[in-house]
Protein backbone atom coordinates (compact mmCIF):
# COMPACT_ATOMS: atom_id res chain seq x y z
CA UNK A 1 0.00 0.00 0.00
CA UNK A 2 2.78 2.29 0.24
CA UNK A 3 4.42 1.37 -3.40
CA UNK A 4 3.84 3.17 -6.62
CA UNK A 5 1.40 -0.15 -7.42
CA UNK A 6 0.61 -2.83 -5.70
CA UNK A 7 0.27 -4.66 -9.04
CA UNK A 8 1.98 -8.32 -9.10
CA UNK A 9 4.74 -7.06 -11.96
CA UNK A 10 5.89 -10.27 -12.49
CA UNK A 11 3.02 -11.33 -13.99
CA UNK A 12 3.04 -8.90 -17.07
CA UNK A 13 6.72 -9.93 -17.90
CA UNK A 14 9.71 -12.06 -17.16
CA UNK A 15 12.38 -10.42 -14.78
CA UNK A 16 9.58 -8.15 -13.07
CA UNK A 17 9.72 -7.96 -9.16
CA UNK A 18 6.68 -7.92 -6.54
CA UNK A 19 6.16 -5.53 -3.54
CA UNK A 20 6.46 -7.74 -0.70
CA UNK A 21 3.10 -9.31 0.15
CA UNK A 22 2.13 -8.10 3.73
CA UNK A 23 2.48 -11.50 5.98
CA UNK A 24 0.91 -12.09 9.15
CA UNK A 25 2.08 -14.93 11.17
CA UNK A 26 -0.47 -17.95 11.59
CA UNK A 27 -3.33 -18.02 13.19
CA UNK A 28 -3.78 -20.10 16.30
CA UNK A 29 -6.94 -21.89 17.68
CA UNK A 30 -6.55 -23.53 20.92
CA UNK A 31 -8.97 -26.05 22.55
CA UNK A 32 -12.53 -26.24 22.92
CA UNK A 33 -13.27 -23.33 20.63
CA UNK A 34 -16.39 -22.56 18.62
CA UNK A 35 -16.51 -20.67 16.04
CA UNK A 36 -19.78 -19.28 14.31
CA UNK A 37 -20.66 -19.75 10.72
CA UNK A 38 -18.77 -17.15 7.97
CA UNK A 39 -16.16 -15.75 10.66
CA UNK A 40 -13.22 -14.29 9.06
CA UNK A 41 -9.73 -14.34 9.97
CA UNK A 42 -7.05 -11.88 9.18
CA UNK A 43 -4.54 -13.76 10.23
CA UNK A 44 -1.82 -13.62 12.80
CA UNK A 45 -4.53 -14.41 15.71
CA UNK A 46 -4.59 -16.32 19.15
CA UNK A 47 -7.84 -18.07 20.07
CA UNK A 48 -7.54 -18.98 23.46
CA UNK A 49 -9.46 -21.92 25.37
CA UNK A 50 -12.39 -22.23 25.31
CA UNK A 51 -13.76 -19.13 23.59
CA UNK A 52 -16.31 -18.10 21.02
CA UNK A 53 -16.25 -16.49 18.36
CA UNK A 54 -19.61 -15.30 16.99
CA UNK A 55 -21.33 -15.96 13.74
CA UNK A 56 -19.78 -13.06 10.66
CA UNK A 57 -17.21 -11.84 12.95
CA UNK A 58 -14.16 -10.60 11.27
CA UNK A 59 -11.64 -11.13 13.77
CA UNK A 60 -8.62 -8.70 12.99
CA UNK A 61 -4.94 -9.08 12.26
CA UNK A 62 -3.13 -10.05 15.61
CA UNK A 63 -5.93 -10.35 17.72
CA UNK A 64 -5.09 -12.18 21.19
CA UNK A 65 -8.34 -13.47 22.90
CA UNK A 66 -9.16 -14.40 26.83
CA UNK A 67 -9.83 -17.90 27.72
CA UNK A 68 -13.26 -18.85 27.54
CA UNK A 69 -14.49 -14.90 26.07
CA UNK A 70 -16.93 -14.55 23.95
CA UNK A 71 -16.45 -12.38 20.84
CA UNK A 72 -18.63 -10.87 18.26
CA UNK A 73 -19.09 -8.14 15.43
CA UNK A 74 -16.73 -6.54 13.01
CA UNK A 75 -13.90 -5.85 14.83
CA UNK A 76 -13.96 -8.96 16.97
CA UNK A 77 -14.49 -7.69 20.70
CA UNK A 78 -15.41 -9.46 23.79
CA UNK A 79 -19.06 -8.93 25.02
CA UNK A 80 -18.77 -10.99 28.09
CA UNK A 81 -17.09 -14.26 29.84
CA UNK A 82 -18.70 -17.60 29.51
CA UNK A 83 -17.99 -17.88 33.41
CA UNK A 84 -17.05 -16.11 36.48
CA UNK A 85 -12.91 -15.53 36.62
CA UNK A 86 -12.53 -18.29 39.24
CA UNK A 87 -14.48 -21.06 37.03
CA UNK A 88 -12.25 -19.96 34.24
CA UNK A 89 -9.24 -20.78 36.26
CA UNK A 90 -10.42 -23.94 37.08
CA UNK A 91 -11.48 -25.03 34.04
CA UNK A 92 -7.63 -24.35 32.88
CA UNK A 93 -6.45 -25.86 35.07
CA UNK A 94 -8.94 -28.97 34.24
CA UNK A 95 -7.61 -29.23 30.85
CA UNK A 96 -9.39 -32.09 29.68
CA UNK A 97 -8.09 -32.22 26.04
CA UNK A 98 -4.87 -33.26 26.99
CA UNK A 99 -6.51 -36.18 29.23
CA UNK A 100 -6.98 -39.72 27.99
CA UNK A 101 -9.92 -40.95 26.31
CA UNK A 102 -10.46 -43.56 28.93
CA UNK A 103 -10.70 -40.18 31.89
CA UNK A 104 -13.49 -38.55 29.83
CA UNK A 105 -15.51 -41.64 29.83
CA UNK A 106 -14.89 -42.20 33.50
CA UNK A 107 -16.09 -38.31 34.42
CA UNK A 108 -18.43 -37.96 31.19
CA UNK A 109 -21.64 -36.91 33.20
CA UNK A 110 -19.53 -33.68 34.96
CA UNK A 111 -19.31 -32.62 31.45
CA UNK A 112 -23.24 -32.72 30.94
CA UNK A 113 -23.71 -30.39 33.99
CA UNK A 114 -24.30 -26.47 33.03
CA UNK A 115 -22.32 -24.50 35.02
CA UNK A 116 -23.32 -21.45 34.29
CA UNK A 117 -26.86 -22.25 35.82
CA UNK A 118 -25.45 -24.09 38.53
CA UNK A 119 -24.43 -21.98 41.80
CA UNK A 120 -20.65 -20.98 42.02
CA UNK A 121 -19.81 -22.91 44.85
CA UNK A 122 -21.15 -26.04 43.17
CA UNK A 123 -19.71 -25.62 40.27
CA UNK A 124 -16.13 -24.80 41.94
CA UNK A 125 -16.59 -28.21 43.79
CA UNK A 126 -17.32 -30.42 40.45
CA UNK A 127 -14.47 -28.75 38.65
CA UNK A 128 -11.90 -29.46 41.70
CA UNK A 129 -13.31 -32.72 41.91
CA UNK A 130 -12.53 -32.90 38.06
CA UNK A 131 -8.82 -31.47 39.11
CA UNK A 132 -8.30 -33.70 41.54
CA UNK A 133 -9.55 -37.15 39.18
CA UNK A 134 -7.05 -35.54 36.81
CA UNK A 135 -3.86 -35.96 39.42
CA UNK A 136 -5.19 -39.12 40.10
CA UNK A 137 -5.65 -41.04 36.89
CA UNK A 138 -2.12 -39.33 36.01
CA UNK A 139 -0.62 -40.50 38.90
CA UNK A 140 -1.45 -43.58 38.34
CA UNK A 141 -0.10 -43.33 34.46
CA UNK A 142 3.19 -42.42 35.80
CA UNK A 143 3.46 -45.63 37.68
Amino acid sequence: MESISIAMLSFFADGLKNTPVPQYQDTVIKNDVWIGDEVMFLGGSVVENGCVIGARSLVPPNFKSEPYGVYVGSPARLVKFRFSEKIRELLLQVEWWNMPLNWLRVENDKFLLNLARMAEGAAIDVLQGLIESKKQMLKKSRG
